[in-house]
C-alpha cells in the first residue's frame, strides 16, 4: 500500500559524487553563469545568501536562474546521545552537484555590475567555481 506520509521520511538513496554532468553544460537563459569545478554539496543557506545578495545589488532590473534544488536532507544525532532510538533530526538541506554543472545564470542591464555580483557570489560558495559567458 502507498504511504500517504511519504514527505515525512528522512531516508534517501545513496549517490555518487565522482561523476561529471552531461546536461546543463551550456548557458540556457542568462548571459553569465557559474560552473562548478568539483563535485559536492551546495547548502540551502548558501542559496539563500546568494538570492539575498542578488536582490540587494541588482534589485528588479536583473534576473537570476538557479539550476539546483536543495531537496536532500542531512540529519544528525545530538552530541552525547546513546546508540539507537532512531534517526537524528534534520540539520540542513543540500543539493548534490556534479563536476561541470552550471549552478546560476544571471542576466542584467549593466555588465560591470553583473560581473562584480558574480565575483561576490563565487566567494560565498565553498566549492571551487568558474565564471562563464554566453557565446553565440
Amino acid at each position: 500500500m502507498w504511504d500517504l506520509n511519504f514527505k515525512l521520511k528522512k531516508y534517501y538513496h545513496k549517490f555518487k559524487l565522482n561523476r561529471s554532468v552531461t546536461k546543463s553544460l551550456i548557458i540556457q537563459q542568462g548571459y553569465y553563469g557559474i560552473r562548478v569545478l568539483k563535485s559536492g554539496f551546495i547548502y540551502l543557506s548558501e542559496v539563500k545568501s546568494i538570492n539575498l545578495l542578488f536582490r540587494k545589488t541588482l534589485k528588479k532590473f536583473g534576473k537570476i536562474w538557479f539550476n539546483i534544488h536543495p531537496n536532500l536532507i542531512i540529519t544528525k544525532k545530538p552530541i552525547e546521545s546513546r546508540m539507537g532510538k532512531g534517526k537524528g533530526g534534520v540539520v540542513e538541506y543540500v543539493a548534490v552537484v556534479h563536476l561541470g554543472l552550471i549552478l546560476i545564470e544571471v542576466e542584467g542591464p549593466n555588465t560591470f555590475k553583473v560581473l562584480n555580483l558574480m565575483k561576490r557570489i563565487m566567494r560565498k560558495l565553498h566549492l571551487p567555481t568558474k565564471l562563464i559567458k554566453f557565446r553565440l
